[in-house]
């Protein structure tokens, strides 16, 4: 997968600074590009990273802007990795389709 998009954004609280990635990632799967999101936060203490938490969801739909608006909600709400999935787990449901779409002008042409 290959970083398309990169949003960060950085929470201080007393000792402990968190960063937040928000990434769109894309790649291709069965011959149609898939776009995904990846979320990573880094908890710091100073300079010493104490804490690292990751999760993405690499196929959501094969349309950027979709991805992207996706994106900018979990961005503009700073949703945790640990909460991807939860947030995001309808639209990647009714995104599937999307998929089936593309599949079948694969298979017409």
């Amino acid at each position: 997968m290959r970083v398309v998009k990169n949003l960060v954004k950085t929470m201080q609280e007393e000792q402990k600074r968190s960063v937040y990635y928000y990434r769109v990632v894309k790649g291709v799967r069965m011959g149609v590009q898939a776009f995904g999101i990846e979320i990573e936060r880094l908890d710091m203490e100073g300079e010493d990273i104490i804490n690292i938490e990751r999760n993405s969801v690499e196929c959501i739909s094969p349309q950027p802007h979709k991805v992207y608006d996706l994106l900018n909600i979990l961005y503009n709400n700073l949703v945790s990795p640990l909460h991807l999935v939860d947030i995001i787990g309808e639209y990647v449901d009714l995104y599937i389709v999307d998929f089936d779409n593309d599949f079948q002008c694969i298979a017409t042409n």
